[in-house]
Order: C-alpha cells, then structure tokens, then sequence
C-alpha cells in the first residue's frame, strides 16, 4: 500500500543504464501506464556490477487501485526482450 510520490531506491545492473536511467512506470490492471519516471544512476553507470538508483513516481487515484511497479533495463541486447522487475502494490488516495 503506497501512497503518492512512490520514491523507489535500489541498485539494478549497470547495463540496465542508457544515458545514467531506465525506465520506471506504475502500470493499471489493464498495462495502461499511471506514472513513469526515469530512474537515475545515483552513480557511475558505465559498468556491469551493481548501480543505485532513485527514481521518484507521482500519481493520482480517487480509490484504492491495484498496479504494478515495472522497472525495465533501456537497452537490451539485439533482438532480446527487456529485462525486467515487476512489484504488486496497491495506490491509495492521499489523505
């Protein structure tokens, strides 16, 4: 149960990276996109071992609602899907 901003911090691949983010996006039921934001490298990217990251995800709901958290690498190899992370959450109005 989150509520808005969702600040999400961790490490992910430094090959995840394109340009220092990749993106994160808090997904409906349905896949339609609620919010998304970039999440930043909080260091050097350039590098396979294990980066931070921060990335910050304002949204708006009038009722619980539930969703996912998708964080996803940028650049994946040729002709590969995306890694990816996805986290079941529920948004709840603000107060």
């Amino acid at each position: 149960r989150i509520t808005s901003p969702l600040r999400v911090e961790g490490t992910a691949p430094g090959d995840w990276f394109f340009e220092a983010v990749f993106p994160a996006e808090l997904r409906a039921a349905d896949e339609s996109v609620l919010a998304e934001s970039p999440a930043q490298a909080q260091s050097d990217w350039m590098t396979e071992a294990p980066v931070p990251f921060v990335a910050e995800l304002p949204f708006t709901v009038t009722q619980e609602t539930p969703a996912t958290l998708v964080l996803r690498e940028d650049m994946p190899g040729d002709a590969q899907a995306p890694r990816e992370i996805r986290v079941p959450v529920v948004l709840v109005p603000a107060s």
